[in-house]
């Protein structure tokens, strides 16, 4: 019984992850257009926000945890300048 729900919580983590690299992919989709639409950026982010969310009201604190992870290192990876600015913000 442990090791199904284990493998459950694996299976939700990864989906989180891929929900998290969705979320950096439209995030730098509009980051990238020159000039930057700052609506639409803020917009992204906040769509980000509301997948994690989803995942605390549902009480999943573990697979929010993974999502938020996966989107910072991915976002971190892919454009160190945004991640730190977003991040920092984030953290205030």
């Amino acid at each position: 019984m442990v090791v199904a729900s284990s493998c459950e919580q694996s299976k939700k983590n990864e989906a989180a992850r891929e929900r998290a690299l969705q979320a950096v992919e439209m995030v730098l989709a509009v980051d990238t257009v020159q000039p930057v639409d700052s609506f639409a950026l803020e917009h992204a982010i906040l769509m980000a926000k509301a997948v994690e969310s989803e995942y605390q009201i549902a009480g999943d604190e573990e697979t929010a945890e993974a999502f938020r992870e996966a989107f910072e290192e991915a976002l971190s990876e892919r454009n160190p300048e945004l991640a730190a600015q977003l991040l920092d913000t984030a953290e205030r």
